[in-house]
């Protein structure tokens, strides 16, 4: 995939949107796999470790949650004249859907069933 468009800038509101509504999608995921793992933790007896782990993988979906919202404020909030360089920002992201929807180009909202193999 190539990411060279006419400007090769990209502004830093757009991209911190985007970012933060890949992050809802992500915390949307966790949020549904908490509901599934809840339901198997309460039909069996859960050892210390998986109550740690659940706990942990609610404390991220919290996180991911709330960077959302940190992002969101900062597309409202940060200067459209703040740019950065598209090819250099994208380049290590490897995820080839993930880069073209950070790119700024059109492309659909995150799909929760979309899945690259490695």
């Amino acid at each position: 995939m190539t990411l060279a468009m006419e400007d090769p800038h990209i502004d830093v509101p757009a991209l911190a949107a985007g970012i933060g509504r890949e992050l809802t999608a992500l915390a949307s995921d966790m949020e549904h796999l908490q509901t599934l793992l809840s339901g198997l933790l309460c039909t069996s007896a859960p050892d210390e470790e998986v109550v740690v782990r659940a706990q942990a993988l609610d404390h991220a979906f919290q996180s991911l949650h709330q960077l959302s919202g940190v992002l969101d404020r900062i597309s409202e909030e940060a200067s459209p004249a703040w740019r950065m360089e598209r090819l250099r920002l994208l380049q290590p992201v490897s995820l080839a859907s993930l880069a073209v929807r950070l790119s700024g180009r059109d492309s659909p909202e995150p799909q929760t069933d979309e899945f690259e193999l490695l």
